[in-house]
């Protein structure tokens, strides 16, 4: 009986959609075609114009005249699309009154007027979390004068607090930016506004599901729904319906995301959230098969956004799902032209050219990608699979060893090691890759996973007894890890150890079921 070479370690996440590969985790979006950001409401506030002239992950998203005012949002990468996170809603200048009651100070007449004075020049800044109108847009970048962060604290704590986690989300600091956000959240005495607890709540959910945590989010917009005033009002919502179906997205719930979705019909949305709601709605009859219905999303998306890099390379990816390969080139370089975000739209041409059997080309296009993106660890990868396909195992090595050195994350570094230990295998480097596997258990010592592939090679190599020791660490870690249990009662039936075995064979039962049950309980009676 052969071990289990588990899964949690060779497949690469594809985002929750079944067509189509989820963006780089790092990636940095396009934001330009379609943009509504030149609003008198939104530039009255020479702070936050200076924002979005600066950084194009943040944009306005014009409310109708009914509804009044405009939201400042800023969009990050999220499985196939992006989330939106508030930075508030705005309205013209002084068309809401600040706060009359300023702090009160100690000092001559003069002193208390000024105090006031700039108190009240703060609140067209900083506003209040439990009002709709204005909220604090600067409060992380280095103040005016010595003193003003912590005068803008002292004055409005709870608004501080929730712009931080905005920036610190922006930042990439997601577990920091969350904690700061519940604890803003927690702080707010009274009720707040509609439109207020919308921000709250809409950022909340985005940083729980950017943070991992995407079923405690789900559960929590699904038992909300019944009585969710963001549903009952979507033309003054949008962006919190748009957050709450690519959540459920990322959730496999592409249903209850299609019904969010149509609420949303008929609403004027600004460039990129229109192209957002597009790309959702593609992604939601994909994961539901509904293979048709996707394709004409597409065509409607490529024909409103066609000089948009996003939308070619979605369109370019379903044209290669449905095995349209000459279409999905023609797409797929029109986007690697325009995309100067990321190596996405390249990366998925040399994958195209590859199934199209031309290797050279698809080596070529993953060769750019290094080249333009180098801090890369998805194109180095890319190039590093191509070589190997092309039998050019040392070209595949070299690529798998720089995806490791400019990975930042255990999840990046993870999708490399893999295909590494696969390359030093096929090339005979018996000693180079117990190095690579000995070292990758010291930096990551709790990660089970480690000790599970050194395990696994270590028995390969006839190392048993150390095998079942890298199998036991792993088990340690992680209880239910079935198949290290199931690799490590193989082990045992080889030195003999019936005990041992039955022990860990009756454990794997209990935790599984179909053929792999069957096949232990055929294992365990021949004991």
């Amino acid at each position: 009986m052969k071990a289990y070479i588990t899964q949690s370690i060779i497949s690469v996440c594809s985002g929750g959609v079944l067509l189509l590969s989820a963006l780089p985790a790092a990636a940095q979006l396009s934001f330009t075609e379609g943009e509504e950001s030149d609003s008198t409401a939104i530039y009255a506030n020479r702070v936050l114009k200076r924002r979005l002239q600066t950084d194009k992950r943040l944009a306005v998203n014009l409310l109708p005249k009914e509804e009044g005012g405009a939201d400042v949002y800023a969009s990050v990468p999220f499985e196939s699309d992006q989330l939106h996170l508030l930075l508030g809603r705005y309205q013209a200048f002084g068309q809401s009154t600040a706060t009359e009651n300023g702090p009160k100070l100690k000092g001559s007449l003069d002193d208390k007027r000024l105090a006031q004075t700039r108190f009240q020049a703060e609140q067209l800044i900083l506003g209040t979390a439990s009002n709709d109108i204005k909220v604090l847009d600067e409060f992380s970048a280095p103040p005016v004068a010595d003193g003003e962060g912590a005068l803008l604290n002292k004055i409005n704590p709870v608004d501080c607090n929730l712009v931080q986690a905005f920036d610190l989300a922006l930042g990439g600091r997601l577990a920091a930016a969350l904690g700061k956000q519940e604890a803003a959240a927690k702080s707010i005495s009274g009720k707040p506004s509609a439109t207020a607890q919308a921000r709250i709540e809409n950022n909340q959910l985005c940083l729980n599901a950017l943070t991992g945590n995407v079923t405690l989010a789900a559960t929590a917009i699904k038992k909300a729904m019944p009585t969710s005033p963001w549903q009952k009002n979507p033309a003054k919502y949008p962006i919190n319906l748009l957050n709450q179906a690519n959540i459920l997205m990322a959730n496999k719930d592409a249903a209850t995301a299609l019904a969010i979705l149509e609420k949303l019909d008929g609403i004027n949305l600004s460039g990129r959230l229109a192209l957002s709601l597009l790309r959702t709605k593609v992604s939601a009859y994909s994961q539901l098969g509904e293979k048709a219905k996707a394709q004409e999303l597409v065509a409607e998306m490529v024909k409103r956004f066609g000089n948009n890099p996003g939308a070619l390379t979605m369109a370019g990816d379903l044209a290669m799902q449905s095995e349209n390969y000459k279409q999905a080139v023609i797409y797929l370089k029109q986007a690697a032209s325009l995309n100067k975000a990321n190596p996405d739209s390249l990366i998925k041409l040399a994958q195209c050219q590859s199934k199209m059997g031309d290797l050279d080309e698809a080596i070529k296009s993953a060769t750019i990608a290094t080249r333009d993106f180098p801090q890369s660890p998805e194109s180095h990868i890319a190039l590093g699979k191509l070589h190997m396909d092309n039998k050019e195992f040392l070209g595949g090595r070299l690529q798998f060893e720089r995806a490791l050195e400019v990975s930042t994350t255990f999840a990046e570094k993870r999708q490399a090691f893999l295909p590494l230990i696969k390359v030093l295998d096929i090339m005979n480097e018996d000693k180079d890759l117990l190095k690579f596997l000995a070292q990758w258990v010291k930096q990551y010592p709790d990660e089970p996973v480690c000790h599970y592939n050194r395990a696994f090679v270590l028995a390969d190599k006839k190392q048993v007894d150390e095998a079942i020791e890298e199998y036991t660490k792993a088990i340690t870690l992680a209880p239910k890890y079935s198949k290290a249990r199931y690799n490590l009662a193989l082990l045992y039936v080889q030195k003999k150890k019936p005990q041992e075995a039955k022990a860990q064979l009756v454990r794997f039962i209990e935790d599984n079921s179909g053929p792999e049950k069957e096949q232990a309980e055929k294992l365990l009676k021949s004991l």
